[in-house]
Formats: C-alpha cells, sequence, structure tokens
C-alpha cells in the first residue's frame, strides 16, 4: 500500500480528492501534456458540463504534482459572472461550464482541457508539444508504460489499484529529479555560498537529458517556493540560511505607506524597514 498525501497552495478549504484516477478521464496522450503545462505554468482552463467532476479532476491534478505546489490562482469550478478573471496576466488553473468558453478573450497563449471529451488543446498549436518536449523521453516512456494499463477495458484492475499505481506512478515520476534538486540545494546551503540560479544549473544534470527540464523548471514560481521550502527545512536542522538574490522590488525607492501586491500568494504587502526583503531568482 501507498501513504500519500498532499495539501492545496492556497487555504481555500478543499480537500484532496481521494480519488486521483479521475485523471483518467483524458487519454494518456492528452494527460501527458497537461502535466507539461502544469510544469511549464501555463494558464489552464479546465471545463465540464458537471461542476463537480470539473472541481474533482483539479484537485487530482494537484495531487499528482506534489510535492511541488501551484502557486498561481486557482479556482476549481469559475461562476460565469467573474469570467474577466480569465484575463488576469498570470498563470492560472480555472474550472469552467462549457457555456463560458464562448466569453473568453483569447488575448494570450491558453491550454484548454476539455475532461467530458476528453481532449487537451490549445490557441497555439505548437505549445502542446513543446512543453511535454521539456521532459526527457525516458522519463516520458517510463510513465507511459506504468500508465498505459490502466486504460485497458479488461476489468482485470479495480479501482482502488488504479488509485494506488496512478499515485505511485506520478510519485516516482516526480521523486527522481526532485531528490537531486534537494541535494544540490543542500550543498549550496552548507557551503555558504550565494544561491545563484546560473551557478546552481551550469552543471546540473550536464551529461544527462534532465538539463533541458531543470533549466526551464527552475526559472518558475514552483521552483522557487519549493527551494525556499527546503531551505526552511535546512533551518530547522541548524543549517545556515542561504543568501538569496535580492529581486528587482529591492531596488525600487518605495516609501512604508506604499502598498504592494504579491501575486505569489495573493496579498497586501506594506513595505516596512522591518519587513524581511522579498526574494526571487534573478
Amino acid at each position: 500500500m501507498f501513504n500519500y498525501s498532499t495539501s492545496l497552495p492556497q487555504p481555500l478549504g478543499y480537500p484532496t480528492s481521494g480519488d486521483i484516477q479521475q485523471l483518467l478521464s483524458l487519454p494518456l496522450n492528452s494527460l501527458l501534456p497537461l502535466f507539461a503545462a502544469v510544469f511549464n505554468e501555463r494558464k489552464i482552463i479546465v471545463q465540464s458540463s458537471s461542476p463537480e467532476k470539473t472541481s474533482l479532476f483539479i484537485a487530482c491534478l494537484l495531487e499528482a504534482f506534489a510535492p511541488y505546489e501551484w502557486q498561481h490562482l486557482l479556482i476549481p469550478f469559475l461562476p460565469v459572472k467573474l469570467t474577466e478573471l480569465t484575463q488576469t496576466p498570470t498563470p492560472f488553473i480555472i474550472g469552467v461550464d462549457p457555456s463560458v468558453m464562448q466569453l473568453i478573450d483569447m488575448y494570450d497563449v491558453f491550454v484548454f482541457v476539455d475532461i467530458d471529451n476528453g481532449t487537451v488543446k490549445s490557441n497555439d498549436a505548437t505549445i502542446i508539444n513543446s512543453d511535454l518536449q521539456i521532459f526527457p523521453k525516458k522519463w516520458i516512456t517510463s510513465l507511459s508504460t506504468v500508465l498505459t494499463p490502466l486504460y485497458s477495458t479488461v476489468p482485470s484492475i479495480s479501482s482502488q489499484i488504479k488509485s494506488q499505481i496512478l499515485k505511485s506512478a506520478f510519485l516516482d515520476f516526480m521523486t527522481y529529479f526532485t531528490q537531486d534538486i534537494e541535494d544540490r540545494v543542500k550543498l549550496i546551503v552548507q557551503d555558504g555560498g550565494d544561491f545563484n540560479l546560473k551557478e546552481f544549473t551550469k552543471d546540473f544534470f550536464i551529461f544527462g537529458e534532465g538539463r533541458k527540464f531543470i533549466e526551464v523548471f527552475s526559472r518558475t514560481a514552483t521552483f522557487d517556493q519549493f527551494v525556499q521550502k527546503i531551505e526552511r527545512k535546512l533551518r530547522t536542522r541548524g543549517i545556515a540560511k542561504v543568501k538569496r538574490k535580492p529581486s528587482l522590488m529591492t531596488w525600487l525607492n518605495i516609501s512604508k505607506e506604499t502598498n504592494l501586491v504579491d501575486i505569489s500568494t495573493a496579498t497586501v504587502v506594506t513595505p516596512q524597514q522591518a519587513n524581511p526583503p522579498v526574494f526571487t531568482f534573478l
């Protein structure tokens, strides 16, 4: 039996799905590109005629994404009157009713997921394949080999076993490179050096196919948050805090009374002298 748990990055009070096999609503050749789109932090719109089905599918998708956490706007099911939220300039995952699709302004690149019809498309036809190509072929082949039998029509695999296999497959996939990231960050912290993204990636997977993936993924908010989580964990063990390069915000001449919106956490920030600096990768 596999032990598995995850948490949503925003305090929405929304539970984990408990039934990750809802991901099988999409055929494998659609599920894997969607998974890649999440890693690339795309604007993702999930539609179904059933609000419950849409919300449950999104929860399953985030479970498969663990131990990483989605850092942007997340709405399991969007009321029609709030359709304008699909115009936000940041990445998002939003569930909608099919009737909303005709109201969406195609101002940017979107990934559209139709659960009822099992399709994943985009208004930019090139990104579906290009997103998937950031993963080394052997990673995708290994994941596909494990997941393909779950789509069999032969009733030899129970729902419970399917859920266990899905959880294990995605967890193994994520663990493959996550452990390397953790080890690399730990070495930097222990050495007391500056956390520099270029330094981090220069010899990461240097002889392997994974270099392209880490170069893309390391520039996402998801990666930044995960590294900070590793740092916090290491600090609790008595390891010195790693130095971080300051964000552009620290170069701005901002008065103490100025209010800023931190889009990564959807909170209003009032800069003060005593506040810790906001950090990011440059």
